[in-house]
């Protein structure tokens, strides 16, 4: 019973990982519909559909690949379709905001009342969001891409002689899903880049050494830059 439980759990924080993303690119498709008054007005009710949306969906789907009751062709396309999904919503998003972000800067002077301030500052939030994502989609897509294809390559037996490599590549890919997912996420945002670099033991005395050495060399330009404004009006006085 503990193995069967352990396993039900694994299989449902893989689907969930598969889901998540198909989850936020609805939520961004929310904010962009709701662009008017999406940060002022409280909806709740969209995480929480979300929320029992997915798990509505992941549960059952983890019960029955549990119990062999889906096929691999039916898990496979279930992974491309979300993925072509999230790819396709990504690119629509994108390029909406961009045409709105065109439209309200291109308008005259004296129409810039039709567009409330919620609305220009939803749409850059949007613009914003969607720029973080970029790296956390390509490589949320591309490793279940690879996870899938292994996934196919051990069920189908397709050289056979790389099982156990198959096994292996399997259950890290299942185990550092998040692992990689979080990391992904924290290099999508420079100053979140930075934050996680200072806060590792031995990258923190490093960097702190080269941003000492760059304080320092701005500093001495500074201090150049001065001495030579202080001669230059020296010699024109």
């Amino acid at each position: 019973m503990p193995l069967y439980i352990a396993s039900f759990f694994l299989w449902h924080y893989m689907a969930s990982i598969l889901f998540a993303i198909v989850a936020i690119t609805i939520e961004r498709v929310c904010a962009t519909l709701f662009m008017e008054d999406y940060e002022s007005r409280s909806r709740r009710y969209i995480p929480i559909f979300l929320i029992i949306i997915t798990n509505a969906i992941t549960i059952p789907y983890s019960y029955f690949v549990l119990h062999n009751r889906l096929s691999l062709l039916l898990s496979y396309s279930q992974g491309v379709a979300n993925g072509t999904f999230v790819f396709v919503g990504y690119f629509a998003l994108w390029r909406i905001n961009l045409y709105w972000r065109r439209k309200m800067s291109s308008t005259k002077p004296g129409d810039h009342d039709k567009y409330s301030l919620g609305r220009k500052f939803q749409i850059e939030e949007n613009i914003r969001s969607l720029q973080l994502a970029k790296k956390l989609v390509i490589a949320s897509l591309t490793y279940i891409l690879f996870t899938l294809v292994i996934l196919v390559f051990s069920t189908l037996q397709i050289v056979p002689q790389l099982n156990l490599i198959y096994v292996h590549y399997m259950d890290n890919c299942i185990l550092l899903a998040a692992f990689v997912m979080s990391i992904t996420l924290l290099f999508c945002s420079r100053s979140w880049r930075r934050k996680f670099k200072n806060d590792l033991p031995f990258v923190h005395n490093f960097l702190n050494t080269r941003v000492s050495q760059s304080n320092l060399l701005i500093l001495l330009s500074n201090k150049d830059s001065e001495t030579y404004f202080e001669q230059l009006k020296h010699a024109w006085a």
